[in-house]
């Protein structure tokens, strides 16, 4: 189902196909991609998105952290994201905004301070099946691996290389024998 879906990118609406980055860019081998997740739910009238102010209003802060310059103002970022759910005809799912660094660098710095936008739209239970299997009931485990500390890096921000920690506590914890689960 994936292949039908149409993505923002930077102001067109393209193809799923088309919607690629090179892997030298700097949000790819930096990790200096920000993002966010938004769900958004069937009504009688059509589909809501679920706190979306709040959701650009991080995400803008994110940036702020970071000292990244987004290229679309908050209106525009909830027309876009609205769009985009409305041109892959969907009542429920969830919208992925990802604000990165296209360009090829190998700097630690990015090569320009302007990101590109993309915003995907999805419906779980469509395009991602095998995440919604039935299963045992969820278990718990407490990781050796903590959470990045504060003064490190702005842990509020919901940048790519934040959540490095995240994953390699989920790895530990299936080698351990407790239950994956698709989130």
């Amino acid at each position: 189902m994936l292949e039908t879906r149409i993505v923002y990118l930077n102001g067109e609406f393209i193809a799923w196909q088309q919607a690629t980055v090179h892997i030298m860019s700097h949000s790819f081998g930096r990790g200096s991609a920000i993002f966010e997740v938004i769900s958004f739910h069937a009504t009688d009238s059509g589909p809501v998105i679920f706190r979306l102010e709040e959701h650009i209003k991080r995400l803008f802060k994110t940036a702020e952290f970071l000292d990244m310059k987004l290229p679309l103002s908050p209106a525009e970022f909830y027309q876009a994201a609205a769009e985009t759910v409305k041109r892959n005809q969907l009542n429920q799912g969830f919208i992925k905004i990802i604000c990165f660094y296209p360009q090829f660098s190998v700097q630690v710095l990015p090569p320009h301070q302007l990101l590109d936008v993309s915003i995907f739209s999805l419906d779980p239970a469509q395009d991602i099946a095998e995440g919604f299997k039935k299963g045992p009931s969820t278990t718990v485990a407490i990781s050796k691996w903590r959470k990045l500390d504060p003064q490190t890096v702005p842990v509020p921000a919901k940048a790519a290389a934040n959540y490095l920690n995240g994953m390699v506590a989920r790895i530990e914890a299936g080698k351990r024998g407790f239950r994956k689960t698709w989130i």
